[in-house]
This record gives structure tokens, sequence and C-alpha cells, in this order.
């Protein structure tokens, strides 16, 4: 199942939403353990949600996060930069400009578009 840069795929309002906020979950999450285990099991969670509705392409790029994010006690993220950046692609790639209330439409250091 390959993944093809720069095709969007049109999530519904709910997976946006969800997408959305683990955006801004991992603003938050790179210096504090705890919000960074909480945004690794949310983005499991999206990850099946999203097989689970066939969207396929959006899922690849969630599962390239997690084989990144590996949360650790007591220690920051050596590579929250890096995951910054891709669900900052991921979330354009999902059409998420239109998706979620403006508060919501947060990743990285900006907006999701």
């Amino acid at each position: 199942m390959g993944q093809r840069r720069g095709i969007k795929e049109e999530l519904p309002d709910a997976l946006k939403v969800a997408l959305a906020e683990a955006c801004r979950l991992h603003e938050r999450a790179s210096s504090d353990a705890a919000q960074c285990q909480e945004f690794n099991r949310r983005m499991s969670r999206l990850l099946a949600d999203l097989e689970d509705a066939g969207y396929d392409r959006t899922a690849d790029q969630i599962m390239g996060v997690l084989l990144h994010c590996h949360p650790k006690d007591g220690s920051a993220c050596d590579k929250a930069a890096m995951i910054a950046d891709k669900m900052r692609r991921l979330a354009k790639n999902a059409s998420l400009k239109d998706g979620a209330s403006a508060p919501e439409n947060e990743c990285g250091n900006g907006t999701l578009l």
C-alpha cells in the first residue's frame, strides 16, 4: 500500500477533529512524557479508525508518525521536530483547512496549512 505525496483525502468531520486535536496535543507533548504517551495513544486509535473507514493514505501517514513516536518517561522527545513536520504534512494532505474550528486547526507553529 504505497503512499503518493500530495494526494488529499477528504476525511469526515469527526476524523478531522480527532486529527486536529492530536496536532494540538503534540505541541504540548514534546516536553511532557504523560502528554507524549497520550498523543501516542490517540494516534494509535485514530490509525485504527482510519483503517476501518478505508482512509488508507492518511492511515499510512499516521503509521509513519507512530514509527518514530516512542514515549519515554523522564526525557524530552528527541524527534519532536520531525514528528511536528510529519503532522503538518499529514494535516495538509488530509484537507483539514476547513474541517475543524479555528482553535483546533493548529499543528506545529501555525495553522494546519
